[in-house]
């Protein structure tokens, strides 16, 4: 017995790394196109909506649409007026263009309208017709984030081309919760850094060596590998690792790695993969820039 041990024990270490007994079945290949199907429904749902992002600069921002119904907030430029965000005191007021139907959940906006911000720093959404807005804070700064349910990116994107599904990418780990919150700068697409929270790590062998990733509270994980910035997305990929409620074991499908919104919709303010969830092998598995 001890024998046969010792022989089990050299077979799973000369592979490498641990893999998954997940098999690449017609099953497993359903769940992972319905996987896709899913992600893009939710990306055409929201992030390709987003028609523009305005940073406030001015104690008062006219805000409208060009010649070619773009956002802007250039008064040379506008076109049609929406309305003009102010800064009086500690407030920012928002007060519609004359004769604009300007709703605020189901009220119409007569006159000027404070903005109360949630704690992430986002405001109430205005809506207009097809479009809607509303201010986020990103750092020191806020912006206008502008969806539009038109927009032509919706119907132009068909997705992602990904990689052939590979066993060598479904591995087993190991979730550990921090003693407490672990709370770290990430740096983002603008610039600024954002304290984010981290609960946990994930922890997993590869080719023979250890690796740990560390996850938010909802088992989202943000990493880059040695494929970034080539045939996968340079700002990295994400992932949602399914994670106990106790530390325990965990399987690692990097065949469910998907591009952040930052690599197919310009007004977003991505976060980056953080430094010790950076990779140093190639992970060819799921998402890469090309499009469908």
């Amino acid at each position: 017995m001890r024998i046969l041990l010792f022989l089990l024990c050299a077979a799973l270490m000369s592979c490498g790394h641990t893999s998954s007994e997940k098999k690449i079945d017609q099953t497993y290949k359903e769940e992972i196109a319905e996987f896709w199907t899913s992600k893009n429904k939710v990306r055409k749902d929201n992030y390709l909506q987003l028609s523009g992002l305005l940073k406030l600069t001015d104690s008062s921002t006219v805000f409208g649409l060009n010649a070619s119904n773009k956002p802007s907030t250039t008064k040379e430029d506008l076109q049609t007026i929406l309305g003009n965000y102010t800064q009086q005191g500690d407030s920012l007021i928002f007060i519609p263009a004359e004769n604009k139907i300007i709703l605020v959940e189901a009220d119409t906006i007569s006159a000027r309208l404070p903005m109360v911000f949630d704690s992430y720093g986002s405001s109430q959404m205005l809506h207009q017709e097809h479009m809607k807005w509303q201010i986020i804070t990103r750092g020191e700064n806020r912006y206008i984030r502008v969806w539009d349910a038109k927009n032509p990116a919706i119907d132009a994107f068909k997705g992602f081309e990904t990689f052939p599904l590979n066993p060598d990418f479904i591995l087993e780990g190991q979730f550990t919760y921090y003693d407490q919150t672990q709370t770290k700068d990430v740096e983002s697409k603008l610039g600024y850094m954002h304290a984010t929270d981290f609960t946990g790590f994930v922890s997993f062998e590869f080719e023979g060596k250890a690796y740990k990733l560390d996850t938010e509270a909802d088992g989202f994980i943000m990493l880059s590998d040695a494929t970034s910035g080539g045939t996968t997305y340079g700002g990295g990929r994400y992932f949602v690792l399914k994670i106990p409620n106790t530390n325990g074991p965990v399987t690692i499908d990097f065949n469910r790695l998907y591009n952040p919104p930052c690599a197919y919709c310009a007004f977003t303010t991505c976060l980056l993969p953080p430094s010790q969830n950076q990779l140093p092998f190639e992970i060819l598995a799921g998402e890469t820039t090309k499009r469908l």
